[in-house]
């Protein structure tokens, strides 16, 4: 292991240590209705959750509006992000699309 990671480790080590030092403090507290220390524990919860890297993923959703794009500007764009583009979106046909000036991407088109 290397020095970093053993450094880091201990560091880990000692903050989960103190997290649960103070969740003795607080939770019988919390857990007999004092919102106050109901707080301290619901917040050291959540810190040894993010340390621990047990969050769950943040969803995120992206969209293309491809109604405001050209068929070879949409074709561009899917190629980019690596998506494939169902036939019966493209208002030409695909071997219309290879002008020399744009390289046709049959691997993209369903």
């Amino acid at each position: 292991m290397k020095e970093g990671s053993v450094v880091a480790e201990k560091a880990l080590s000692l903050t989960l240590a103190r997290f649960d030092e103070l969740l003795k403090v607080y939770y019988k507290e919390a857990t007999a209705g004092n919102r106050e220390s109901l707080q301290s524990v619901l917040s050291i919860m959540d810190r040894q959750i993010k340390i621990l890297g047990l969050e769950a993923p943040k969803k995120s959703e992206s969209t293309v509006t491809y109604q405001t794009l050209s068929d070879q500007e949409l074709i561009q764009q899917a190629g980019m992000w690596g998506i494939s583009i169902p036939m019966d979106q493209l208002t030409v046909q695909p071997e219309s699309l290879n002008d020399g000036n744009f390289p046709n991407h049959p691997d993209l088109l369903q």
